[in-house]
């Protein structure tokens, strides 16, 4: 170390092109604080380029309670006001213990690229794949990148000198391709795994609706409707046409009802359209309908009317049977819960390892991650991704993958009353054996929603021995409440 450049003198405006690390112990994460980093150190003003590729670079060493909020306007700052792409400042800026990937699309030039394999022994490898591999000037044994991505334990078990391999395999390749698996055990109940079906009431009872609820219906003749149309040109001018019209009658192939009964039926063939509302019996379902339509005509409301109207009856109906539906699996939910018939059987898993399975629609280019199963990651909103990265740091994790979403052949799900099937966001295999899943959620998605896939959760973890655990955003996702979730994390999974 040659020069100390102390806090005042950066206050002062000093700046000096041979400055290469900057340490700061205050708390930085303001704006400002970002600023003067950037400014006083990481440009490197006036700098010369040196042979030693590591002195083209500079390092900053910040202690911040909000360390990773500091991260994220340090790569603002670098595209906002200094020219970077985002690529280049998420390459530029990274936090300790991330390696400074490529998280750009692979060229072919680089999938191509030679890898010296340490120690491989040829005439041990599978005889296909000794004709990708080449001894080089040196006499190393080296293969094409993208082929040790794809046979990285055939040059692991052929290798005389395996820890200077795992050094390179796990430079090069992603813990999916060195056939590292994550088996996350099933909740099972009485013998079956857990599931929505032993959640449902089949059939529905909806006899049991009370009048109280039908008389919360209101039918009124709309008469007219209002309409509105957007029309752009070809200059880009938006144009918008309000208008009002009379309500469109039945197409004309519909069968108008000429009694409350056929409008019953009518009715129910609607409801049944498809697989729609399969546990309502058409008996039930009929004569549901007959009630609340003798309802409304009781109220004075006329039978064309309502015929008329039959799809917003349909829409009534239904969210009427939903919501009958949704109160029944909560009941029955709330009572399962309560049972001893759950059971872990190691056995009953679902596994995370074979990279053709794990395609997420949408995938996260903005960090790359070292101890992420997969080379892809799914996508993540902001308070997910500083959740990732408090994952990808911990010592105690050993692996972890984004769990994908509406995918149950692909993804770890869980049964819940509202949607059925709970995809959380987090799996992370920990090096004491056990496994974690983690979900984030936000403060405007704590509901009674939120409160099953907890109870679900925490089932889960009583059940199988696993660890759960639930991050309220942006409470313990932002400023100091991060860095209180990267403690107690550390803590509760030492």
């Amino acid at each position: 170390m040659k020069y100390i450049i102390t806090q005042k003198a950066l206050a002062e405006g000093w700046d000096c092109s041979f400055a290469y690390v900057l340490c700061s112990l205050a708390v930085a994460h303001s704006a400002t604080s970002v600023e003067q980093i950037l400014g006083r150190v990481l440009r490197m003003p006036q700098a010369k380029p040196f042979e030693i590729e590591g002195l083209n670079r500079a390092y900053a060493v910040v202690r911040s309670d909000a360390f990773m909020e500091t991260i994220r306007d340090l790569r603002e700052c670098l595209v906002s006001f200094h020219g970077f792409s985002v690529v280049e400042a998420n390459k530029a800026v990274q936090p300790q213990g991330t390696p400074l990937l490529d998280t750009e699309t692979e060229t072919l030039e680089y999938l191509q690229a030679p890898v010296v394999l340490p120690g491989v022994q040829v005439h041990q490898l599978p005889e296909p794949l000794r004709a990708l591999v080449r001894q080089n000037d040196q006499g190393q044994v080296e293969a094409p990148r993208n082929v040790v991505r794809a046979h990285a334990c055939a040059f692991a078990q052929a290798s005389s000198a395996p820890a200077a391999l795992a050094g390179v395999l796990e430079q090069e390749t992603v813990r999916a391709e060195r056939e590292v698996k994550i088996r996350i055990p099933w909740l099972m109940y009485e013998g079956e795994r857990f599931s929505s079906l032993h959640l449902n009431t089949d059939p529905l009872p909806v006899d049991t609706i009370p009048d109280e609820e039908l008389a919360k219906l209101i039918f009124t003749p709309q008469g007219v409707v209002y309409t509105s149309v957007l029309d752009i040109d070809q200059q880009g001018r938006a144009t918008v046409r309000e208008g009002i019209q009379n309500e469109q009658p039945l197409p004309l192939e519909t069968k108008t009802s000429e009694t409350p009964e056929h409008l019953a039926w009518d009715l129910d063939e609607e409801l049944h359209r498809g697989s729609a509302n399969m546990d309502v019996r058409p008996r039930a379902g009929k004569a549901f309908n007959l009630r609340l339509i003798q309802r409304f005509l009781d109220q004075g409301v006329p039978l064309p009317e309502l015929d008329r109207g039959r799809y917003r009856l349909k829409d009534a109906v239904d969210s009427l049977w939903s919501d009958l539906r949704l109160k029944l699996r909560r009941a029955r939910f709330a009572g399962l819960i309560e049972t001893d018939g759950f059971a872990a059987d190691p056995a009953q898993a679902h596994v995370f390892g074979n990279p053709d399975y794990y395609q997420p629609p949408r995938t996260c280019q903005s960090q790359a991650f070292k101890k992420h199963l997969f080379r892809v990651v799914g996508h993540m909103n902001n308070d997910e991704l500083a959740v990732a990265r408090i994952l990808d740091a911990l010592p105690e994790v050993d692996t972890w993958v984004r769990n994908l979403d509406k995918d149950r052949n692909a993804a770890f799900w869980l049964p819940y009353p509202e949607d059925q099937a709970f995809f959380p966001d987090f799996i992370a295999q920990l090096k004491n054996g056990k496994v974690m899943v983690l979900e984030v959620k936000g403060e405007f998605l704590e509901n009674a929603q939120s409160e099953d896939k907890r109870k679900v959760l925490e089932l889960w973890a009583r059940t199988t021995g696993g660890v759960s655990k639930w991050v309220s955003a942006p409470d313990q996702t932002r400023g100091t409440g991060l860095n209180q979730l990267a403690t107690e994390l550390a803590r509760d999974l030492a």
